[in-house]
C-alpha cells in the first residue's frame, strides 16, 4: 500500500488517466479532480496560476546533447525573461501528454532532461505549465503536516502562510 498525502491530481485531458483506486490505498489531504474518498481531500480546480502559462510551435528541431542527456528547443518569436522558466514544465508536443521539467531558459530557448528529437519537432505546438497554486487556491492551508516534507519541490519551507498546502509547491505568503 502505497500512502498519498497533500497532493493534486487534477486536469487530465488526454485520455491517460490515473487509476488510484487499485494502486493507491490510502489517499489523504489530496484534490483529486472528479472527489476520491479519504480524510481532508477536496474536489474542486486547485487554480494553478498559469496554465498554459506560454504556447507556441518549435522553429527548429531539438538539439539533444547525449552527454548531458539533455535536449534545448527552440521558438525564435519568443521573448522570454533568461532563466525565467526553470521549474516550469514544458509539454514538447500540445497533442501529447507527457510534460518535462524545464532546468534553463534563454530568450528563445528551452532546456530539458532527455531526447526530444522523437516527441517533437520543427512546426509543433507546445505548451509551458506552471503548477504553483495562487493566493485563492482552494489547495491552500488545506493539507496537513502529518507525513509533509519541510520544504517544497523547490526547496520553500512548508508551512509559509498559516497552513500546510496541497501539491508540489508551497504558496509563498508574502
Amino acid at each position: 500500500m502505497t500512502d498519498i498525502t497533500n497532493c493534486i491530481f487534477w486536469g487530465d485531458t488526454s485520455g491517460f488517466n490515473l487509476e488510484i483506486g487499485g494502486w493507491f490505498t490510502n489517499v489523504t489531504y489530496s484534490d483529486v479532480s472528479g472527489g476520491f474518498g479519504g480524510t481532508g481531500n477536496i474536489d474542486a480546480d486547485p487554480l494553478f496560476v498559469g496554465n498554459p502559462l506560454s504556447t507556441g510551435a518549435w522553429t527548429s528541431d531539438p538539439l539533444y546533447e547525449p552527454v548531458l542527456s539533455q535536449s534545448t528547443l527552440t521558438d525564435d518569436s519568443q521573448s522570454w525573461a533568461p532563466s525565467s522558466l526553470a521549474g516550469l514544465y514544458l509539454q514538447p508536443d500540445s497533442s501529447g501528454y507527457l510534460q518535462f521539467p524545464i532546468l534553463r531558459n534563454t530568450a528563445t530557448t528551452v532546456t530539458v532532461w532527455g531526447d526530444m528529437r522523437a516527441l517533437t519537432g520543427t512546426g509543433s505546438s507546445y505548451n509551458i505549465y506552471d503548477y504553483h497554486i495562487g493566493a485563492n487556491s482552494p489547495a491552500k492551508d488545506t493539507g496537513t503536516a502529518t507525513g509533509a516534507p519541510k520544504t517544497d519541490l523547490e526547496g520553500n519551507p512548508r508551512p509559509s502562510c498559516p497552513g500546510y498546502d496541497m501539491g508540489a509547491y508551497e504558496y509563498q505568503c508574502p
